[in-house]
């Protein structure tokens, strides 16, 4: 199947001017780079990572990620990824429900509407021809579409008989003080975050600071810590370069009196957002306080970089459904 010219060719016959990322992705850095708000999924790191990461676990992925065009001008981007395993064709978002199409905010709303209402026709065309029928799409949540109301991606959604299902994020606002930010901490969370402040040495790991011994022996504490290797070298090697390109930082502990590495976090960001990404602590010593002083730390740095949120990720509650694990509630 050569989705990549069947889906060009069906937006075309739909009045979508468009072009895909692959084709042009200095086009899509620039438009992500004009956004009102740089949600870190539809960074081309991101969207990278996230796609070598499937394929790494054996799926067939296809880039068919989408720059839309008005006159020949770009005014939305929008993450499509097709995938296959055993011979089966599915649509995501790098492997997540379709996200939102997300626009300048210089684009006017007929012409967004239209958009939406073109794109959802597209993913009923795809869906006849091959590709898995149950198509997942979501609105993403975040501080740039929270006092929008419902958008027109999530309206032509239910009027093309999609089921809504609710899920939370959570986000850290970062522009009050360090000081109103803490008060909005659990009591239980302070007392243990400056037990360990004052029991580890901590550092912030950026572009200017960081050497390969170090994230190798990062590495290995997560694989210590999950016991096995959960990535391959590849990707892991595109996480360190997001770094070194400033779009990314690892906070370090480690142990005062042998300079061992106990515990760490890595976060990406953009200009506006930060993520929690990948965690590794020492398992025996789960009885200290790791992670809630990694938190701490990447909150002040993420602060002290000018972004304005950080998406901490799911708020996952007992009736959700599917049903969370109690590892999933508890985390």
């Amino acid at each position: 199947m050569k989705i990549v010219s069947r889906l060009i060719n069906n937006l075309k016959l739909l009045g979508v001017e468009c072009i895909t990322r692959s084709d042009s992705p200095e086009m899509w850095v620039k438009v992500f780079s004009e956004l009102h708000y740089q949600p870190n999924e539809y960074s081309a790191e991101m969207i990278n990572y996230q796609h070598a990461y499937s394929q790494s676990a054996g799926y067939n992925i296809t880039d068919c990620s989408l720059i839309l065009l008005s006159g020949g001008k770009p005014f939305g981007l929008w993450v499509l990824t097709v995938g296959r395993l055993e011979g089966e064709y599915f649509l995501t978002s790098c492997g997540c429900p379709i996200h939102s199409p997300i626009f300048l905010k210089t684009a006017q709303r007929k012409l967004i509407k239209r958009t939406c209402t073109s794109l959802m026709q597209l993913l009923s065309i795809l869906s006849s021809i091959g590709i898995k029928t149950e198509i997942i799409i979501q609105q993403n949540s975040g501080p740039e579409v929270a006092q929008l109301g419902c958008s027109d991606w999530y309206l032509q959604a239910l009027a093309n008989g999609a089921v809504p299902t609710v899920k939370h994020d959570l986000f850290v606002n970062l522009t009050p003080s360090l000081k109103d930010i803490q008060s909005s901490f659990r009591k239980s969370y302070k007392p243990l975050i400056n037990k360990g402040i004052e029991e580890w040495s901590s550092l912030i790991l950026t572009s200017d600071n960081i050497k390969p011994s170090i994230w190798l022996e990062y590495k290995r504490l997560h694989k210590e810590a999950a016991g096995r290797i959960t990535r391959n070298t590849e990707t892991w090697d595109m996480l360190y370069k997001m770094i070194l390109s400033g779009h990314a930082f690892l906070v370090s502990l480690r142990n005062k009196e042998e300079d061992r590495l106990v515990g760490g976090g890595f976060f990406q960001m953009t200009r506006d957002e930060g993520i929690y990404g990948v965690g590794a602590y020492n398992r025996t010593l789960f009885a200290k306080p790791l992670g809630h002083v990694v938190q701490q730390l990447a909150i002040e740095h993420m602060k002290s970089c000018g972004l304005t949120w950080y998406r901490v990720g799911e708020r996952v509650y007992s009736q959700n459904r599917p049903t969370p694990t109690k590892k999933e509630i508890d985390v």
